[in-house]
């Protein structure tokens, strides 16, 4: 039987913690998850959570970059510190994602000792059609 890891709420906030229930959720069912993998999981949820707290901010910005002006005139275009670091976490996320199988890809992955396992020779009685003798 498989002991499913047990959260720690001192080191997640709300939406982390919300995160992690999802999660364990998801990775029971699909069967990829067990005591072990309770570090990276949090760091997971952490992430994830900060991940969000980007997207909120950005949400209430009228776009990815902002004007820097100087006697009336534009002296350059910058880029929100946010967007930067929430693209940072996602490819953290993703990389995380990968490893715990949540990509079709990386299922398909996961599952081919079990698919190779099951597959049986079938028989070929007549060899002739594949070669000419």
């Amino acid at each position: 039987m498989v002991t499913i890891p047990t959260k720690d709420e001192t080191e997640l906030d709300p939406v982390a913690s919300a995160k992690w229930d999802e999660m364990v959720e998801h990775l029971a069912a699909l069967g990829v998850l067990s005591f072990v993998d309770k570090h990276i999981l949090t760091r997971y949820c952490v992430l994830y959570s900060q991940w969000a707290k980007c997207q909120e901010i950005l949400r209430t910005r009228e776009g990815p970059t902002f004007q820097v002006f100087k006697d009336g005139q534009v002296i350059d275009v910058r880029v929100y510190p946010e967007v930067n670091i929430a693209a940072h976490l996602f490819d953290h996320l993703l990389k995380i994602e990968d490893r715990f199988g949540l990509s079709p890809a990386s299922r398909a992955s996961l599952r081919t000792k079990a698919v190779m396992d099951s597959v049986r020779e079938v028989p070929v009685k007549d060899k002739s059609r594949f070669f000419n003798d």
